[in-house]
């Protein structure tokens, strides 16, 4: 049961349709602020359905319009009328003026959300962050989609749930807003078991479904391994800032900082090249001028040469940066699947549920430390063992791909058709 009432929405008319020929489709959600992550799975989504449908258009529907079209090259349109470009707020002094300013940026938003969905095919919310309150609680992003969802309904709009995923999502309504969400869409799957018997759990009815996360599906340059003989290799080290999981005066943090610094000094003295790099460029790359240094000083002059940040500004950066790489250390979810796509074996200092429940599922769990399990000697002998298996672990990381790709395949088909008018309705 949704947390108000809803009356029923405005019929559509029977007459002809006013929606474009060519298929339009509207990608919901909190991307466009730097997490490359997130920027894969929608790039991933564009390109995809773009295979199957070559005149397809796509409208980003996000926190950062700007960023949006910047990072996927499609239109955007902002999620909230606080973050339309042009609003009138903070334009109007006065309390009572500011407020007047809010109701009509709030009432001209809710009119052009209305004809944009009017003019869509599907609305489809994919990847993480779907299901999380953890910006804003559960009247921030919760409500946001709550209210999307509904307004698509009204609008005629079929609204898909693509390869979601549950991260933080505790109270009372903010499950509420959820649930309602999910209950609108025509198709709903989820990137893992985990996430699905949560979403049960709420009381959202059949059928779901689980299909991997979009970023296996994203279309990757042929790969080779790069130094199938040699010993020395490139270790790859994204780092994570502590705004995502603590606070920077938490010891785990602290421990974990010097540890990775131990840990990437480490490799660059054994002989292998280390590159830092960021998944997230509004997060974690501001670390990297520090960690760079520390891990310098910690190699020694000898082997700070060896010792390197990677220029990613783009996703195109990020994945060319993996390309270089032998194998990865990252904490980010999309850190590691980003690398497991390109059959690195990868490190995880896992910060998160999510993370340690991919590694689980692509049977590198073994390879997996969570955060407060974090020691520097544990630490270096997972690395040692990676570097003794990695032929094997490549072996195994291309078939879980392989088998991903399969089923995504599948679900992009089903996503193209639930634009046709004759699909089966939604619950």
């Amino acid at each position: 049961m949704s947390p108000i009432a809803e009356p029923e929405p405005p019929q559509r008319s029977t007459g002809t349709s006013t929606r474009p020929a060519a298929l339009r489709v509207g990608l919901i959600g909190q991307y466009g602020s730097g997490n490359l992550g997130d920027v894969a799975i929608q790039r991933a989504m564009v390109m995809n359905v773009l295979a199957r449908v070559p005149d397809a258009h796509f409208v980003g529907i996000s926190g950062n319009p700007k960023d949006t079209r910047a990072f996927l090259d499609v239109d955007a349109f902002p999620l909230d009328p606080e973050n339309r470009e042009g609003s009138t707020r903070g334009r109007i002094g006065g309390r009572i003026r500011r407020t007047i300013s809010r109701a009509i940026d709030r009432a001209r938003h809710l009119r052009q959300s209305w004809r944009l969905l009017r003019s869509l095919d599907l609305l489809v919310a994919s990847g993480g962050g779907q299901l999380d309150e953890f910006w804003g609680g559960p009247w921030g992003y919760p409500f946001t989609l709550w209210r999307w969802t509904l307004l698509a309904r009204w609008a005629g709009c079929p609204v898909a749930f693509v390869s979601v995923g549950k991260c933080d999502l505790k109270s009372a309504m903010g499950q509420r807003f959820v649930r309602g969400a999910l209950s609108r869409a025509r198709y709903r799957s989820f990137r893992d078991e985990q996430t699905l018997h949560a979403v049960e759990a709420l009381g959202v009815r059949g059928p779901n479904s689980v299909v991997p996360d979009l970023a296996f599906s994203l279309p990757l340059p042929d790969d080779r391994e790069r130094h199938p003989g040699g010993s020395a290799l490139t270790v790859g080290f994204s780092p994570i800032d502590a705004r995502c999981w603590t606070t920077e005066d938490d010891p785990t943090y602290h421990t974990y900082r010097h540890a990775f610094t131990q840990l990437a000094a480490q490799a660059a003295r054994c002989g292998h090249e280390v590159v830092l790099f960021p998944s997230s460029l509004s997060m974690d790359a501001r670390l990297l001028p520090a960690i760079e240094g520390a891990v310098r000083a910690e190699a020694g002059a000898d082997a700070a040469i060896r010792v390197r940040c990677a220029v990613v500004g783009s996703i195109e950066d990020l994945l060319a940066t993996l390309a270089e790489t032998d194998i990865v250390v990252a904490s980010r979810l999309h850190g590691v699947i980003l690398s497991h796509i390109f059959a690195r074996p990868v490190l995880a200092l896992s910060y998160h549920p999510k993370v340690t429940i991919h590694m689980s599922e692509i049977g590198q769990a073994a390879y997996c430390i969570e955060m407060g399990d974090i020691e520097i000697t544990h630490l270096r002998e997972s690395l040692r063992r990676i570097e003794e298996t990695r032929t094997d672990i490549r072996h195994h990381l291309q078939l879980e791909i392989e088998r991903a790709r399969a089923d995504l395949d599948a679900q992009y088909d089903r996503i193209v058709d639930l634009c046709n008018p004759s699909g089966v309705p939604g619950t």
